[in-house]
């Protein structure tokens, strides 16, 4: 990896502090799942990529909805609250919804490499913020705009860089 490269991360890791500014606000424990569940799904495309040669779409898929619902299964007797009257519907939506993305997303992975999709996943922060303004009324602060920024600038330099260096 090149300085240019490591220059990119580091300048994304700045975006990052610059949006979560490590001033003792925010909970240390909703960071760490933050950036666990981000490890996570990374991983979970890498996987979903290097099974979609050899699997079906709707296979991948099963395996990846079964997983999470096994182990939230083992904890919910726990924590659980039925759901009451349109909650179900609601669930059910979630659940429709979630699906066909998954499967969407599993589907896109197939033919095309982590390069060519992964400058998408940046779309995520934009969806969020519109979400967020349009549904809570949420204004993003100069922090999250100039940390965005930082974080999907450099992150698409670091997929574009690996893309041209890859032999076709």
């Amino acid at each position: 990896m090149g300085w240019r490269r490591r220059l990119a991360i580091l300048a994304g890791l700045a975006g990052v502090l610059i949006i979560v500014p490590p001033t003792g606000s925010a909970s240390a424990l909703a960071l760490e799942i933050g950036v666990s569940s981000q490890a996570m799904v990374t991983m979970a495309l890498i996987l979903i990529r290097r099974m979609s040669d050899r699997e079906r779409t709707t296979t991948i898929v099963f395996y990846c909805m079964l997983s999470p619902a096994l182990i939230t299964s083992a904890i919910a007797p726990a924590f659980w609250l039925a759901p009451q009257g349109v909650e179900w519907a609601l669930l059910a939506l979630v659940g429709v919804i979630g699906g066909t993305a998954h499967m969407l997303l599993t589907a896109a992975y197939r033919p095309a490499p982590a390069s060519v999709t992964a400058p998408f996943d940046y779309t995520d922060l934009l969806w969020a913020l519109a979400v967020g303004w349009l549904v809570w009324n949420e204004i993003p602060d100069a922090n999250l705009m100039v940390g965005g920024v930082l974080v999907i600038g450099s992150g698409l330099f670091v997929v574009m860089s690996a893309a041209r260096r890859a032999p076709r």
